[in-house]
């Protein structure tokens, strides 16, 4: 699990242009969190899709419980 978190903060990291994410789970912790937030305060276009409607009501209290940190960067 720790491979595909580094692969991932690492493409948000060297992201020049845009980071567009489509998930039905955001399950995101403090790192990646804190790398897609810096991606938007260099000026990448960032983008996270979530379903309107979970499948798994949990799942949907996770997922936003990150938003009101990515939405402080305009996310």
């Amino acid at each position: 699990a720790q491979v595909g978190k580094n692969v991932y903060q690492n493409i948000i990291s060297q992201a020049t242009d845009y980071v567009y994410i489509a998930t039905p789970y955001l399950i995101i912790d403090y790192d990646l969190t804190e790398d897609i937030k810096n991606a938007a305060m260099r000026g990448v276009d960032v983008r996270i899709v979530t379903p309107y409607i979970p499948d798994k009501k949990i799942i949907q209290l996770i997922t936003r419980g990150a938003y009101p940190d990515l939405m402080a960067v305009d996310i």
